[in-house]
């Protein structure tokens, strides 16, 4: 993928967020509508399974890691590191659960 449409932002501010999850149900819908996507996953101090599972699934699907220095920034500002980072002419905004 070489121009991205869509970037999808997912602030991880829990190690309990299921990354794998969030990543094959929003990568569904916009591989069927044709759209050049990223995913760009901000971990607001979270390691372990989480930053091990997006390793993994950088083999398969477009994925940028963004570490938040300093610990419990929130959810505003993981977003925020996240749109800077961000690629594509349109911005998804989403949460680290599916609804």
């Amino acid at each position: 993928m070489s121009e991205v449409n869509v970037s999808v932002v997912i602030p991880v501010t829990s190690p309990d967020i299921d990354v794998g999850k969030l990543v094959h149900a929003f990568s569904a819908p916009l591989r069927q509508a044709g759209y050049a996507y990223e995913f760009v996953f901000v971990l607001d101090s979270v390691t372990g399974r989480p930053e091990h599972d997006l390793f993994a699934l950088r083999n398969e699907f477009p994925v940028t890691i963004v570490r938040l220095q300093g610990g419990g920034l929130g959810e505003s500002i993981a977003l925020s590191a996240g749109v800077d980072r961000a690629k594509g002419s349109f911005i998804i905004n989403a949460p680290p659960y599916l609804q």
